[in-house]
C-alpha cells in the first residue's frame, strides 16, 4: 500500500477549497445578477409612473396636460415645462434602452408600443412636445445606438 504524504493531502484540500470558492462565487454572481435585474425593472417601473405621478399630484400641471391636450395656446413658461418633461420622458426612455443593451433588461420588457404612442401624441394621457424635442438632438447625440433604435421601432412606425 503506497503511503500519502502529508504534502500531496494539503495540496489536494487546498484544491478542494478552490473549488468550492470557486462554486460559491459563481452562486453569488449568479444572486446579484438577478438582483441587479429587479433592480432595473423596479427602476424602470418608477420612471413610468413618474411623470403620471407629477401630473396626478400637480393640479397646475393637470390642468397645463389639459391645456396641451386641447391644443390651446401655452404662455412661454409653461411650454417650457412640457418641453422639460419631454426632455425628461426621452432620458427615461434613453435609460431604460440602455439597461436593455447592459443585459439587466430583455427586448420584450422595453414598452416600445407606448414610446410610440406618446411619441406620435396619442398616449391620452398628456401631449409633449416628443417630435420638437428629438428633432433637437439633446438626447439623441448622446447615444448613437439609442437614435438608430429609437429610428427603427418608434419614429419610423
Amino acid at each position: 500500500m503506497k503511503k500519502i504524504e502529508v504534502g500531496q493531502v494539503i495540496t489536494i484540500l487546498a484544491n478542494l477549497g478552490v473549488i468550492a470558492g470557486i462554486v460559491f462565487l459563481a452562486i453569488e454572481l449568479r444572486q446579484n445578477n438577478e438582483y441587479m435585474a429587479a433592480n432595473a425593472r423596479y427602476d424602470m417601473l418608477q420612471n413610468q409612473v413618474a411623470l403620471l405621478d407629477q401630473i396626478a399630484l400637480s393640479p397646475e400641471l393637470s390642468e397645463l396636460a389639459v391645456r396641451a391636450m386641447d391644443s390651446e395656446e401655452l404662455s412661454p413658461a409653461e411650454q417650457m415645462r412640457l418641453d422639460a418633461l419631454a426632455i425628461k420622458s426621452l432620458r427615461n426612455w434613453m435609460w431604460e434602452y440602455e439597461e436593455y443593451q447592459a443585459g439587466r433588461l430583455e427586448l420584450a420588457q422595453l414598452p416600445v408600443a407606448t414610446w410610440r404612442a406618446m411619441y406620435n401624441g396619442q398616449s391620452g394621457v398628456i401631449s409633449l412636445p416628443l417630435v420638437e424635442m428629438w428633432n433637437l438632438g439633446l438626447v439623441s447625440q448622446s447615444n448613437p445606438s439609442f437614435a438608430r433604435f429609437m429610428e427603427d421601432n418608434v419614429i419610423e412606425q
